[in-house]
Formats: structure tokens, sequence, C-alpha cells
């Protein structure tokens, strides 16, 4: 089963902005990863990458402005299973950032 991150090729993002390539290619890098959209959870927050939680077929966190990194960092604390990697994707207005544990 290859379910892809996105469920879609056309994002919300106004026509331009850097922000569509961002999660095209964050998309493709999971992808690659070979990891399972429901193996991810993407934690976004307010701003122009909190409109993209609804093409996702990842789980989603929306968080308030600024809090996506504790959100994320609290998220990989929190589930960890033995023998599993874990990984968090922060998806903020600056850049994605994955943190492995």
């Amino acid at each position: 089963m290859n379910i892809k991150i996105l469920n879609t090729d056309s994002l919300p993002f106004c026509k331009g902005c850097g922000h569509d390539l961002i999660s095209k290619n964050t998309a493709k890098a999971l992808e690659r990863m070979e990891l399972s959209p429901l193996d991810v959870i993407m934690v976004t927050d307010i701003g122009c990458h909190g409109i993209i939680d609804k093409t996702l077929n990842t789980h989603t966190i929306h968080g308030l402005h600024g809090r996506s990194v504790a959100l994320g960092a609290g998220i990989v604390f929190g589930l960890k299973e033995p023998g599993k990697r874990s990984s968090s994707l922060l998806v903020t207005e600056e850049l994605p950032l994955v943190c492995s544990i």
C-alpha cells in the first residue's frame, strides 16, 4: 500500500508563494523515506502552513502560533514504541524541521 502524503496537487497557497514548494518537497521526502501517512503526525501552527492540514493524509495537529516546536517535541516523547523510530516533522512559517529521537 503506497498512499501519498498529500491528497491533492492543488495547494491553498498564493500563486508564486514558496510554501507550495516546501510542502510538496516535504511530502516527497517523507514518501522517499517510505513512511506510511498514518505513521506521520504533522504539526502546524497559525499562518500560511496551517491551512495545509486538510490536504494531508497524515495525522495533523494545529497549534497556537509559535507552539509547533513544543507540540512536536511532546509528541515524540509521548509516543515511544519499542523498536520503532520516532521522528517529528515540525512545519512552521520559517521552514520544516525534522527531529529524530
